[in-house]
């Protein structure tokens, strides 16, 4: 309904409220991820890790199965 430029002019009086809202969200996203992290955090050996994880990392950066899927 509104444009990014309407932002400040719509949302005024929630400004504050919002970015304590974001706070919390990417605190809660930080505890989550390392409860749940897949990828180990700080290895022994790395060329292991590197062999390990390669696929994840050339996953995440190039997006690989995103176009995959998309096509």
């Amino acid at each position: 309904m509104s444009k990014w430029w309407d932002f400040s002019e719509i949302f005024d009086e929630d400004i504050d409220q919002l970015f304590v809202t974001v706070k919390k969200l990417i605190n809660r996203l930080i505890v989550h991820e390392n409860c749940h992290r897949v990828v180990e955090k700080s290895p022994v050996l790395w060329s292991t890790w590197f062999l390990d994880n390669a696929m994840i990392l050339w996953d995440t950066v190039w997006f690989e199965r995103i176009q995959k899927n998309v096509r």
